[in-house]
This record gives structure tokens, sequence and C-alpha cells, in this order.
């Protein structure tokens, strides 16, 4: 693994910047270079193995900073649509749009008062 990402880093981005450039240079119009780029994805160079991954993506998941599209284009999946871009937070999985609404039940419940036994004789 070291020596991959080693290989990346120093064989495979600089090379691969360069062809970039030069796609962006021969094949773009002015006006489509506003709009438009190459970019190679070097990512999968680098994964690690299957279990380091679904380790990764779930923390990411859990604690809300990647949706369920972000980490399926990761793995060149393709989108869940709309539903996929929504981000949650930990604590029951909850939309980060709607962590505000969910007070944690603690916050909700009322104290108890004591309450008098019953006199058998009554």
């Amino acid at each position: 693994m070291r020596y991959q990402r080693y290989a990346v880093s120093s064989e495979y981005l600089p090379m691969s910047v360069r062809i970039e450039q030069t796609l962006r240079k021969d094949l773009l119009t002015s006006r489509e270079k506003k709009n438009y780029f190459f970019k190679f994805n070097t990512n999968s160079l680098l994964r690690g193995d299957t279990a380091a991954r679904t380790a990764f993506y779930a923390s990411a998941r859990q604690n809300g900073w990647l949706s369920a599209n972000e980490i399926r284009e990761l793995e060149d999946y393709n989108s869940l649509g709309e539903d996929g871009d929504i981000v949650f937070i930990n604590g029951n999985m909850l939309p980060l749009s709607s962590a505000k609404e969910n007070k944690p039940k603690s916050a909700t419940l009322t104290q108890a008062q004591p309450q008098r036994r019953k006199e058998e004789n009554e």
C-alpha cells in the first residue's frame, strides 16, 4: 500500500495533470473551457480493502459529512436520486434538517410528582 501511494503521488498524478492540461488546451473551445474540464480519478488507485472503506463510509455517513450519493459516487455507483442527497447525523440517523425539531427524550420528560399512598381504610 505504501508503494501504491508513492507511485500515485510521484508518478501518476504529475502525468495525469499534464494529460488533463493538454486535453483541455487541444479539445475544448474558449467557451467550453469556462464550463468543462478534464480530471482523472486517481482515488481508485488509493482504495484500501473493502473493510477499511466500509468503516470509513459508515463513519462519514453517520456523522453527517457524506451523503449516500456522495459515497456511491466515490464507489462509481449510480445516484439514488434526491433522497440520496439527504445528510444525516448520528442519533437515530436523523436528517440534519430535522435536528432542531427532534429534542432528546430526556428534554421533554417532566419530573414525576410524588403521589400519596391511599390509606387502606378509605
